[in-house]
């Protein structure tokens, strides 16, 4: 596999080698071997996407484009047709979007009607029984309109729409908006804003796809290999993410507050969720009061990597300003964060369990003995109990917890 810190330093001479030496062999092998594993081609084909992605955003403007007339020539027949998810060119479709998102913004992608050609993507997306085919055109449809400048932005934006409108809804209407949250709130064009509410309509309605719409939040401020990346050219506007803050997080609240179904709760705190754990710490202590009780339901009521996040979160503001969880963490946080250490509850996975540890370890440290020590007896007993946990590296953790909270009461 080529290392790809070391190809991006040498595009030009990397570029055709990948071509015709990794991608076409590539091709071959799926073409030939219908009986491996999907999956396993699947993790290959997006292995090399990285690769070349990183090769390709490299390259100067020209020489972008000197490739890309090829490569649409090759896949955007197969890229516009939702039914040909049988071709083996199909399963190529992400090294097709790795080399477009990739892209400068002055790159001209080489299809005549550029508007159409995003309607044509949505639409086949929308109707297409592949989730590669799917995500593959939702990335290129993101990362087109995230460059495009403002006034041609907008109408790309609407065509996208316009053509969505006319296939028949259902869960890819949803990931469809998170993505064009994702091009169009990073480089702060309110229409984004616009998908974003529209999302959130579809939480506090109690949708019929209201889990995906909560779930997906992770794609609009989330990491991507290569679509609206720093690293692939993406538009990114500064204070991009202190608006999508200052402008979204009191709207969850306020939702919240005024739900009184447990789904939609639920929802609006894995919202949260996403929301906060990909917030600079500047941003996040901000107006953090509003959020640490939400936060705290979010650990109750989630599980895996969105439970961790929260607690990492509380973490973060045990580090940064203790006195305002002061009220909170006998009552409230540590309890919680013992009930989140037991390893036969499935929403305690190993990376919850890891995170709690850190948490508690860190409480010590920040807080007077006077504020806790009430907790200390039930927190040495579950320390106790997960010095025998099921993974080598929480059992570690849980030593390194146990032992300041033992030394912290003889002082």
């Amino acid at each position: 596999m080529i290392e790809t810190t070391a190809a991006t330093t040498n595009g030009d001479t990397v570029c055709p080698e990948l071509m015709t030496k990794v991608v076409a062999p590539l091709l071959s092998w799926i073409s030939e071997s219908p009986d491996t594993g999907h999956q396993n081609q699947h993790s290959i084909v997006v292995e090399i996407a990285k690769a070349t992605a990183a090769v390709f955003s490299k390259l100067d403007t020209e020489t972008q484009g000197q490739y890309l007339k090829p490569v649409f020539d090759r896949y955007s027949a197969i890229a516009l047709d939702p039914d040909n998810t049988s071709d083996p060119l199909c399963q190529l479709l992400p090294l097709y979007s790795a080399l477009v998102c990739a892209c400068t913004p002055q790159t001209k992608l080489p299809v005549e009607d550029l508007s159409r050609y995003l309607g044509g993507l949505a639409s086949a997306a929308l109707k297409t029984t592949s989730a590669v085919h799917r995500d593959v055109s939702f990335e290129i449809i993101a990362a087109t309109i995230n460059k495009a400048n403002a006034g041609t932005r907008g109408e790309l934006t609407k065509s996208v729409l316009e053509c969505a409108d006319k296939v028949e809804s259902g869960v890819a209407h949803i990931l469809l908006r998170h993505w064009l949250a994702r091009a169009l709130v990073n480089c702060n064009d309110k229409a984004g804003y616009e998908c974003v509410r529209w999302l959130l309509g579809q939480i506090t309605q109690g949708s019929m796809y209201s889990t995906e719409a909560a779930e997906g939040f992770n794609i609009i401020l989330g990491n991507h290999d290569w679509s609206v990346t720093p690293a692939t050219h993406g538009v990114f506007k500064l204070l991009s993410k202190q608006r999508f803050y200052a402008t979204v997080v009191p709207e969850i609240t306020s939702s919240f507050k005024s739900a009184s179904d447990d789904k939609i709760k639920a929802n609006l705190l894995v919202v949260l969720t996403h929301s906060v754990q990909h917030m600079p710490k500047s941003v996040l202590m901000s107006g953090i009061e509003d959020v640490v009780p939400l936060l705290l339901s979010a650990i109750r009521l989630t599980s895996g990597s969105l439970k961790a996040a929260s607690i990492r979160t509380i973490t973060m503001v045990v580090l940064e300003t203790p006195d305002t969880l002061m009220s909170k963490v006998s009552s409230s946080i540590i309890p919680l964060l013992i009930g989140s250490l037991t390893y036969s509850d499935a929403a305690n996975t190993v990376q919850v369990r890891q995170a709690t540890l850190d948490a508690l370890s860190l409480v010590p440290e920040k807080y007077a003995y006077s504020v806790i020590h009430g907790a200390r007896r039930d927190v040495l007993r579950a320390l106790v109990k997960a010095r025998d946990d099921r993974k080598r590296l929480v059992r570690a953790d849980a030593v390194k917890a146990y032992n300041k909270w033992l030394n912290f009461g003889d002082i």
